[in-house]
């Protein structure tokens, strides 16, 4: 019964996903988080960047991010841990589109590749960042669809959520 819940959820995630190509609707409001400085690659791939409020016992620590918090309906957003070997090799820029599907309780329950850019390795980090992404749990049962575009560059990595 859940697995044909789950199936239903990703074939209309497809739907929309693949309307929403040939549709000429313009783009709703969005927000942009970003890193400056990533984690060292001794680290894990993915690290969650939400850190707990600092208690009055310990120093707050000055911001490594960007000052835009991230988009009101995520409750946890994971960004992609990039080794600088690999960050210095960067051209420009480099965009991942991830299509992720959310359940009501605001778990990702699908993701689709929209656009893997030109890098596989990219896209691969990518699509294990949007796989670890907590939203906030919707009022209705309705699945949701977000897209979340990352771009890396050699300053770090930055995310850009739409809800479609």
């Amino acid at each position: 019964m859940f697995v044909s819940g789950i199936a239903a959820a990703l074939l209309l995630l497809l739907a929309i996903w693949g309307g929403s190509r040939f549709a000429n609707e313009s783009e709703p409001p969005s927000q942009t988080t970003a890193i400056q400085n990533p984690t060292p690659p001794a680290q894990s791939a993915t690290q969650p960047i939400a850190k707990p409020e600092p208690t009055p016992s310990q120093p707050a620590e000055p911001a490594k991010q960007s000052a835009q918090p991230p988009a009101a309906n995520v409750l946890s957003e994971v960004l992609p841990t990039v080794p600088a070997k690999i960050q210095n090799k960067i051209q420009g820029r480099v965009y991942v589109t991830v299509r992720v599907l959310v359940d009501p309780n605001g778990n990702v329950v699908g993701v689709l590749m929209d656009n893997p850019g030109p890098s596989k390795y990219f896209a691969r980090l990518s699509d294990q960042a949007a796989r670890q992404w907590q939203f906030v749990p919707a009022d209705t049962e309705d699945s949701r669809v977000w897209l979340l575009r990352f771009q890396y560059t050699r300053d770090g990595v930055a995310v850009r959520t739409i809800e479609q």
